[in-house]
């Protein structure tokens, strides 16, 4: 039993580092405004994630406001030499997939895409995700000898601002890693000091994850992904005080910090309060929740209480927990996911829970969950949709919480699992994925029927 359980986790362990290495990396932002308009009347049939429907583009509006100053960096040279090396823009016309969204309002927002064999690119949207401009930074392309396309992680604080850092999986990496920032929706970016790979520790490959910044657009974060071994996601945590020109590294690999286990997320509250989620994949009984009081270089364990229905969850040796999509809506309310392992005799099954804070992380209460994956547009009301779960088949149930998750409806079953955004009560998007296809889809009345949008790259 013992060798199985360490082969799903080598196994368990892989995915979750790929999942960390394309989700995206959002700032805490705040919190968008319930919107009071009635739900609108079912209107279209729900579409697979591999459907091709024409969808009505959306008018284009101009650029709303920025939410906070523009940083004051200075741009690239408009003038100065393009690398000859960097990741080549798409042509405009190209169908592309869309594997990371995070958009701002119904027209205006930024991706992550491509064609499935070639690395990421970084693309904004003013028309709802119909079609996206290619502002991908000059990255020097992955090559040849490095086996594996570029992986970007990226974090988005507004219709104009951005990071983006690139990783490889491959052991002929690079020498150094370029932290990329703009102020200008993609338009220019400026590069950071070069970061020192070896330094790192960055032995079997570098993929950054969970990208941070306070709301000064200064003080940033981001989790380094530098090996794996039996039950270790080997790590660090850079940090930033100024933009992401220049980084230092706060956790040493080779021995400082909670190497173990694979780490599902790094968030912030301020620049010396913040929270590490990970997943021991049911190895280890307990929880994987941490936080910090130091800016990032010592973490503790948060002692969550068990569920009241579920009292010994945290101490049965036949359970593990982890904790996945956490959201600071403001330093005091928060909520965290908490999903479960158990392992029986002959099969693995999986129960989910979500916790909520209104005092800063101080103390958390429970309910139960229906999936591991949740997005909430503000303390109260958010949705749930079973992405990645232990022996997940469709149809799966796409869920609403008008009540911060003490209660659940059943809004829509879907024959498709994926990643949620949404920007009010009604409009949303998720990357699908259904029969090995992935499709980007939306929804304009809170989820009841969803459409293919069938993205392309624009002007």
């Amino acid at each position: 039993m013992q060798r199985q359980t360490f082969k799903l986790l080598a196994g368990l362990l892989a995915l979750a580092l790929l999942a960390a290495a394309c989700a995206p990396a959002t700032v805490n932002a705040p919190t968008s405004a319930l919107t009071a308009a009635a739900p609108t009347a079912a209107s279209g049939t729900a579409v697979p994630a591999t459907a091709a429907v024409s969808a009505a583009a959306p008018a284009t509006s101009a650029l709303p406001a920025p939410t906070q100053p523009a940083p004051t960096d200075t741009p690239l040279p408009p003038s100065a030499t393009p690398d000859p090396n960097a990741i080549a823009h798409f042509q405009v016309g190209q169908p592309i997939t869309i594997t990371t969204i995070r958009m701002f309002d119904a027209q205006h927002g930024w991706g992550i895409g491509g064609l499935g064999t070639v690395g990421d690119h970084i693309l904004t949207t003013l028309d709802g995700g119909q079609t996206w401009k290619d502002v991908t930074p000059p990255q020097a392309a992955a090559s040849p000898d490095q086996g594996q396309p570029n992986t970007a992680a990226a974090a988005f604080g507004n219709a104009y601002t951005a990071w983006a850092i690139y990783g490889t999986f491959s052991a002929a990496s690079p020498a150094s890693a370029t932290f990329w920032r703009t102020s200008d929706s993609g338009a220019t970016w400026t590069a950071s000091k070069p970061i020192d790979l070896s330094a790192l520790g960055a032995a079997d490959f570098f993929q950054p994850s969970d990208i941070r910044f306070l709301q000064d657009a200064q003080t940033g974060w981001f989790i380094a992904h530098l090996g794996v071994g039996m039950n270790h996601d080997y790590f660090t945590i850079l940090k930033t005080i100024d933009g992401g020109q220049s980084w230092s590294r706060l956790i040493d690999p080779s021995g400082d910090g909670p190497q173990s286990c694979s780490k599902t997320g790094l968030h912030f509250a301020d620049a010396q309060n913040g929270w590490l989620n990970g997943d021991c994949q049911g190895v280890a009984p307990g929880v994987f929740f941490k936080h910090t009081s130091d800016s990032g270089a010592t973490w503790t364990d948060v002692a969550l209480p068990a569920p009241a229905s579920m009292p010994d969850l945290f101490t049965r040796q036949d359970a593990g927990c982890g904790t996945y999509d956490m959201r600071l809506f403001d330093p005091q309310h928060g909520l965290l996911s908490v999903s479960c392992l158990f392992q029986g005799t002959s099969t693995i099954t999986s129960t989910h829970y979500i916790y909520t804070t209104a005092d800063g992380g101080k103390n958390w209460t429970s309910n139960p969950s229906p999936a591991r994956r949740l997005t909430f547009i503000n303390p109260q009301v958010g949705w749930a949709l079973p992405t990645g779960e232990i022996n997940g088949q469709p149809p799966f149930a796409l869920s609403q919480t008008q009540d911060g998750g003490a209660t659940w409806t059943t809004v829509k079953q879907l024959a498709w699992a994926g990643d949620l955004i949404f920007v009010d009560a009604q409009t949303g998007w998720a990357v699908a994925q259904a029969n090995g296809a992935t499709s980007l889809v939306s929804t304009s009345d809170g989820g009841k029927t969803w459409h293919a949008v069938n993205p392309k790259v624009g002007p």
